[in-house]
């Protein structure tokens, strides 16, 4: 037998051995599985955090610095900083409006509430907000498919129906003579107001439109439009319009004439200044639009949104028809 064999044989006999040795040998125990780990919860909502814009045609109507207000108050009760709340006004101009929501852009807002000077022309940056991760709420005039996350509205054909309506009764089946002083030409507003008041006049074949001319929502141009309608018309029942600075205009027009006891005036927003006109039987009547709540519900509306809440995509604020037998009531309806 060979020596080299011997050794070889001990070897293969030896691993034999050993691996049977293991196979017979206790089963370890798995290590226990790690728990799960926990989700970390979401960061807690720090409105004191926010940067807030309000964007509106202009400050020279008393009416937006009332609406500006309102979303201010809003933000406050939040908890917002009020020193982060930026107002941007355009002075209905469409340029500096585009450039104002360019710098909130580059301001990094988490939120801007815009009353577009015209519609189509701010589509674009308002898009161009919304892909920046501004939440973007629009109020006043619709602008499709910009991303907006919700429309804070007045019903303006309705509100037009409303002040049509009670003129045609006011005026009753004997008719008479009607002058309307429009906002800007072709800003959806003023034409939607003028177009639903004449809706209803038309009902009576006896209610003459003697005159219709645009004074751009503008107290001054107010005055000297009815100036010069009042030297062309001989008669007049009825003047509306389509904002209370129009309205208070023609009213001094009609006060410097003398002949404001001819015919009654009917503005549209109910700024205190009206609604004292009201009071003191100067303006016959005014729509009260609740300024304030419509910025108030706004920047709510934003907020909401931002805290992960669940938002309509239109908010639908009522208005309502003062005269001097519920001028005395104004305050309350607006707060409803």
């Amino acid at each position: 037998m060979s020596k080299l064999w011997i050794p070889a044989r001990i070897l293969v006999i030896t691993l034999t051995v050993a691996l049977l040795v293991g196979a017979c040998g206790p089963t370890a125990t798995p290590a226990p599985a790690s728990a799960p780990a926990k989700e970390q919860a979401a960061p807690a909502f720090d409105p004191s955090s926010l940067k807030i814009g309000y964007a509106v045609q202009t400050l020279g109507n008393p009416v937006f610095t009332t609406i500006v207000n309102g979303g201010k108050d809003a933000a406050k009760k939040s908890g917002a900083n009020p020193d982060n709340f930026v107002v941007f006004a355009a002075e209905n101009d469409l340029p500096t409006q585009v450039k104002q929501v360019e710098d909130a852009i580059q301001q990094h807002l988490d939120l801007l509430v815009l009353h577009p000077v015209d519609v189509q022309g701010m589509l674009d940056v308002t898009k161009r907000a919304v892909d920046s991760g501004i939440t973007v709420v629009n109020a006043g005039e619709k602008m499709e498919g910009t991303g907006a996350i919700a429309r804070v509205v007045f019903t303006e054909c309705e509100n037009g129906h409303k002040v049509g309506q009670y003129v045609s009764d006011f005026l009753g089946e004997k008719g008479g003579k009607v002058v309307l002083l429009d906002g800007i030409v072709g800003e959806f507003t003023a034409v939607t107001r003028a177009t639903c008041f004449l809706e209803i006049l038309q009902k009576n074949p006896n209610i003459e439109l003697v005159a219709r001319q645009p004074a751009n929502y503008d107290r001054g141009q107010g005055l000297s439009v009815m100036e010069n309608i009042l030297q062309a018309q001989p008669k007049i029942d009825v003047v509306y319009a389509v904002n209370d600075e129009m309205a208070l205009g023609a009213l001094q027009a009609i006060s410097a004439a003398g002949r404001a006891a001819e015919m009654i005036v009917i503005g549209t927003d109910g700024g205190e200044e009206a609604l004292q006109s009201v009071r003191d039987g100067g303006l016959h009547a005014t729509l009260l639009l609740p300024m304030a709540k419509m910025g108030y519900m706004a920047v709510e509306t934003g907020i909401k949104h931002l805290k992960g809440e669940t938002v309509s995509d239109t908010v639908e604020i009522p208005t309502y028809l003062i005269t001097s037998e519920n001028v005395d009531k104004a305050a309350e309806l607006a707060s409803q």
